[in-house]
């Protein structure tokens, strides 16, 4: 510091910052390094995926399950779709 720079002021934060700015280039390893370790410790010790999606013991899938067996063709997920006409006459309905 030379005697025409002024004397640092601020707190900790402060100071933090300028740890950070004046040695950007360490600090942009760190941070590398720490996302690196931060990845291979949440792979390595992570939960293995539960990818059951059964739906365990509640009652929809109870009542999945019973369709299943006493309605083998209802199967599978189904979609309701109403179409409002704006006028009554539809012509493309009427050929099918």
């Amino acid at each position: 510091m030379t005697a025409t720079e002024p004397a640092p002021t601020g707190g900790t934060l402060a100071g933090l910052g300028r740890f950070c700015f004046r040695r950007r280039r360490l600090v942009l390893l760190i941070w590398i390094v720490g996302v690196i370790a931060v990845a291979f410790a949440g792979f390595g010790y992570g939960a293995a995926p539960d990818n059951d999606f059964s739906g365990g013991d509640s009652q929809s899938a109870k009542a999945q399950q019973l369709m299943e067996k006493h309605f083998p063709k209802e199967q599978g997920d189904r979609l309701t779709l109403a179409i409002k006409a704006r006028t009554r006459s539809l012509p493309a309905a009427r050929t099918r």
